[in-house]
């Protein structure tokens, strides 16, 4: 479902297999998140590797193959999603106008065109909890840079880490993509990378951030762990004070 007010403006996914992931990943859990058939009309899939071809080409999707000599850098475990910013800024060269959707980030309702440009730059919020890194670690055993990241790249409210959440990320400014991808290089940037990319190419408060940044069509994300814990409620209670919003999208 999709409103004819967005149809021409090109929405951008991205989609590579995780080499580092269990072999059966992308079965189970990556290809069951594509729709069968293009949710858009004007959809566009930046695509690594020929097996992720070969199912585009079955669901009929439009894509175009990237060679992984691209941006070597992102071609790591922990910087792979970086995937996602070579994707939009290949979107916004192309279209001078681009929606980047993580696939199960879904259009819930109707969205005038003129909310989706209210900002040239629009990246929604989510949060980690003291609770969940600690879980990353003890419970899921899961020896990731997360939690070292994460701590650079932040905005504190109240005992919740608050950080950029990619799964959304619309942007009329044709060098916002590539900018951001400087950003994750030149740091270093080794974990969630288009988010803490995101973080430092703001350079703001959380309110300037909300104000400037924040879509008013979209919340980020909340885990499956955490979906009931008050670190996201209370984000979401935050920003949508500060500017109101309005679901057109959720990030399932």
């Amino acid at each position: 479902i999709y409103i004819v007010s967005i149809s021409k403006i090109k929405i951008v996914r991205a989609l590579w297999t995780n080499p580092w992931a269990p072999s059966d990943w992308s079965k189970k859990h990556l290809y069951p998140e594509i729709p069968m058939n293009p949710t858009f009309p004007n959809e566009i899939v930046y695509v690594w590797g020929d097996d992720n071809v070969k199912i585009l080409k079955e669901r009929g999707y439009n894509y175009i193959k990237v060679d992984d000599s691209e941006y070597p850098y992102f071609n790591k475990e922990f910087t792979q999603h970086g995937k996602k910013l070579i994707a939009l800024d290949k979107a916004l060269k192309e279209s001078g106008e681009a929606l980047l959707l993580d696939w199960d980030c879904i259009q819930v309702k109707d969205l005038n065109i003129e909310v989706l440009r209210e900002k040239e730059i629009q990246v929604p919020l989510y949060c980690w909890t003291e609770l969940q890194l600690s879980k990353i670690k003890d419970e899921f055993k899961l020896d990731i840079p997360l939690e070292k990241e994460l701590r650079k790249y932040h905005w504190k409210l109240k005992d919740v880490l608050v950080s950029p959440n990619f799964g959304f990320a619309y942007s009329r400014d044709k060098n916002f993509g590539e900018r951001l991808i400087v950003e994750a290089i030149k740091h270093k940037i080794n974990y969630c990378i288009e988010e803490h990319a995101m973080f430092n190419y703001a350079n703001c408060t959380l309110d300037e951030y909300i104000d400037k940044y924040h879509p008013t069509s979209v919340y980020g994300k909340a885990f499956p762990f955490n979906k009931q814990e008050k670190g996201s409620i209370s984000l979401n209670e935050y920003v949508n004070n500060k500017i109101g919003i309005n679901e057109h999208f959720k990030h399932l």
